[in-house]
């Protein structure tokens, strides 16, 4: 019978005989159970529970329990030890609940509660686990675990003294109580009296010899006082009363190691493999450990070495292609899983060589390759993880947003905490636009890896994209709660708190960062913006200096200071900063377009015109370049080349909206027809109120409007209803005009002058109105107040002739 390596409890292991027994005694049992009470039935699944339990058999201890209360479903000792198993093998959350459901059945009952109260004290719940002990407590003063959770709770308030007097008590009711001796020596360490801990830690091991807390918390005391060989011994020990247990193992040489002695670590786990020698696990972690303290290639020798005398132990080649890989050996890391998926073929790790060989195809862009590797897998297996990864990455990449969907899907089905699908499930949803659900899978994220940054910027950037700055906010104080240093996490706080306008926020986050790392330019840099908004443009400066003299090449201090160059009236010295800045950063369109604008400011039109063809050169399918060199040309007189820039913009940027509707601004400023423009812009933006009123206008001042045109102008202007831009309302009440309910539209435009001081196109639609309305001296002041400061606007022969007819 081959050995096998063990990784958790020291369990023995039951012949063959034994098992039969069992198992024939399990068959009697069965047949048994309609003569037995119910309380019989629950009373052997707990005896054998325990039975299990105290050999450490967890798992099945875990069944049993589990049998039990399907019987007897209200017992509360097997509720309380079906906690004690879930809290034994790292299941907290359910633990607690098995402890919570013991209390509610038997309220009395005191290892619960003090189970229970121990949990909440691990979950930073100081006030809900003293009252359990105090519940305790209350029924008997002297209950030594209760004592001992009740010190435990002093210790976390900083009470010493209290925690000291607590522990103190509960040895004295029971002096082997291992919890408190623990505790006990951990408050005589933060006491400072070392010596006590030992001799509390050492008497717990008398009484608890196999105990491994205790002995890692002695070896830990030894280690503080700088006495590696008692540490070490401890650890020594471990490995000797547990030498099949390979985490003992790793730790003794990794200490070794760390005091300068790498070749008896090296032993340490040598001495593994000769013991275990059919297991895998004790050699990968021998080439882990030599990656570590020697180099990549002596642990890759080694690896290879193992592969030739274990040829089959297939694990071992992906260990090697896993630590190549790290090395960015990609090259080597293909190799080495070539050489299992051939010699392994289609068996568990045959399979998985290939979804790896999937993932590194994928990675270097060969992804008719990878989708081919992925399906070789899932023809075999149907489930394989990695393999559903790679086909539903590639099937969202090439728009096959279902296929995507239902690869995700199963896997969280099998795996519902798989981290990798969860991200790819945001991924999807995002992609099908559906942004309450990617939202949710991003929160999902976030809760199953609270750790992990990249989740929550994407879930406050979508939260900011959506309009909700103060929920992106939230995230992004939630990550720097965990992570207060983050550069990453303040700069975007920072570029919220600048979409919100929020200067005083954006103050407090600069002030923030200058006091936690001043030696970084960002604080200096937030700074500089809030003091601009302030009016404050010398110390806006003064900021951008000191931010630039930490870090000189740093694009955005640079580009914020040409600006406030630009805003001293320093338009030499502005142009300088912009061009040294584009002249670094060639491939910039920021600094590219800043140089253009400051040139245009300048009356350089030529110059301005060449560094925006410049940018269409280098990024042709950016609408930056032509939007800049069109409004030149416009200024400039020019409106035929204007028109045909941004022409040739649009047709090079899939139909840019922006540029579209700078184009029907254009057209129309020309005297042409933009319907056709503005049209299609609006299909683009179907939301965008700005192309809407434009729309709506152009068509109201066609010449020939008929009927048609004039409903389609009111349906377009509706929208704005509930406006309070007088710009929008004037436009809704122009509508109704042309519709003719001039009713409707003297209340809209008189709406809209009550909201800000009426221009001469509202007073010329406003007099109009009043006019049709049979109210002509109303008309005739709305008419002479559009055309008392000569400005022109749409409409202005019109309203003079109509002025001379009243």
């Amino acid at each position: 019978m081959k050995a096998k390596i063990k990784t958790g409890h020291s369990l023995r292991t039951p012949s063959v005989l034994a098992t039969l027994a069992a198992a024939v005694s399990a068959l009697l049992i069965v047949a048994a159970l309609s003569a037995c009470s119910a309380e019989e039935t629950s009373a052997r699944y707990v005896e054998r529970g325990m039975a299990l339990f105290e050999e450490g058999n967890l798992e099945k201890a875990q069944l049993e329990f589990k049998n039990a209360l399907q019987v007897e479903p209200k017992n509360a000792r097997s509720w309380y030890m079906l906690g004690r198993v879930q809290e034994g093998l790292g299941e907290w959350r359910k633990a607690f609940g098995s402890y919570s459901r013991a209390v509610e059945i038997d309220p009395n009952l005191a290892e619960a509660r003090v189970r229970k109260g121990l949990l909440l004290l691990a979950a930073n719940r100081s006030e809900d686990a003293l009252a359990e002990a105090e519940t305790v407590l209350a029924l008997d003063a002297e209950n030594a675990e209760a004592l001992m959770l009740r010190g435990a709770v002093a210790r976390r308030q900083g009470d010493l003294g209290a925690a000291v007097q607590d522990v103190e008590a509960a040895l004295a009711i029971n002096p082997e109580q291992r919890e408190a001796l623990a505790l006990l020596a951990q408050l005589r360490l933060a006491q400072d009296d070392p010596a006590a801990a030992i001799a509390l830690l050492e008497r717990a091991l008398a009484a608890y010899p196999d105990d491994l807390e205790v002995q890692l918390m002695l070896g830990g005391v030894y280690e503080a006082q700088g006495d590696v060989a008692r540490a070490t011994a401890v650890l020594e020990r471990i490995v000797a009363s547990e030498p099949e247990v390979l985490s003992h193992r790793v730790r003794l040489a990794g200490y070794l190691a760390q005091h300068e002695q790498p070749d008896k670590g090296e032993a340490v786990l040598r001495e593994a493999i000769t013991l275990i020698p059919d297991d895998s696990a004790p050699k990968i972690a021998l080439a882990r450990y030599l990656a570590e303290v020697r180099s990549a290639d002596a642990a890759s020798e080694a690896l290879r070495e193992m592969i030739a005398e274990y040829p089959d132990e297939f694990d071992l080649g992906l260990a090697l292609a896993e630590l190549r890989a790290q090395q960015d050996d990609i090259q080597g890391a293909r190799q080495a899983y070539e050489d299992v998926a051939e010699r392994a073929r289609l068996n568990a790790a045959g399979l998985t060589a290939r979804a790896r060989l999937a993932t590194l195809a994928v990675a270097e862009g060969r992804i008719d390759e990878a989708l081919a590797l992925a399906e070789e897998v899932l023809a075999e297996e149907s489930q394989h993880e990695q393999a559903l990864l790679v086909r539903g990455a590639i099937a969202l990449d090439r728009g096959d947003t279902a296929q995507a969907l239902a690869d995700t899907r199963t896997i969280l089905r099998n795996r519902p905490e798989s981290l990798p699908a969860m991200r790819l499930l945001a991924q999807v949803h995002l992609a099908k636009n559906e942004l309450a659900l990617a939202q949710e899978a991003l929160r999902n994220l976030i809760a199953a890896a609270p750790d992990e940054p990249r989740p929550y910027f994407q879930l406050a950037e979508l939260q900011a994209n959506s309009g909700d700055l103060e929920g992106a906010k939230m995230t992004l104080d939630d990550l720097l709660a965990k992570v207060p240093d983050s550069i990453e996490a303040q700069s975007a706080l920072a570029r919220i708190q600048l979409s919100k306008r929020d200067w005083r926020a954006l103050g407090d986050t600069a002030a923030m960062l200058l006091e936690q790392r001043p030696d970084h330019p960002l604080g200096h840099y937030l700074h500089a913006l809030s003091l601009q908004e302030q009016g404050d443009l010398e110390g806006a400066k003064a900021e951008l200096d000191q931010a630039l003299a930490i870090a000189p090449k740093a694009p955005e201090p640079r580009l914020a200071l040409a600006r406030v160059q630009m805003a001293l009236e320093q338009p030499e010295a502005a142009e300088a900063t912009a061009k040294a800045l584009a002249t670094d950063l060639p491939t910039s369109i920021a600094a590219a377009e800043l140089l253009g604008q400051i040139q245009a400011a300048r009356g350089q039109d030529e110059a301005a015109a060449a560094t925006y063809r410049d940018i269409i050169q280098r990024h042709p399918q950016s609408p930056t370049g032509y939007l800049g060199l069109a409004r030149v040309q416009e200024r400039g007189g020019d409106l035929d080349a204007a028109t045909a820039t941004l022409e040739q913009g649009a047709d090079a940027t899939e139909r840019n909206a922006f540029l579209l509707y700078n184009l029907g601004n254009l057209i129309q400023q020309s005297g042409g027809d933009a319907i056709a423009v503005y049209q299609e812009v609006l299909d683009k933006a179907p939301n965008a109120d700005v192309v809407a009123n434009n729309l709506a206008m152009v068509l109201l001042m066609q010449p020939n409007l008929d009927e048609a045109g004039a409903a389609r102008a009111l349906e377009l202007a509706k929208r704005f209803e509930d406006s309070e831009q007088p710009v929008l309302l004037d436009t809704l009440g122009w509508a109704y005009y042309k519709s003719g309910d001039h009713q409707a539209a003297l209340a809209t435009l008189k709406q809209a002058t009550s909201l800000g001081e009426p221009f001469p196109e509202l007073e010329y639609h406003l007099g109009m109105t009043y006019l049709a309305l049979g109210r002509d001296d109303e008309a005739r002041a709305a008419l002479e107040r559009a055309l008392a400061d000569g400005s022109r606007f749409p409409g202005i022969e019109e309203a003079r002739a109509t002025l001379e007819q009243i």
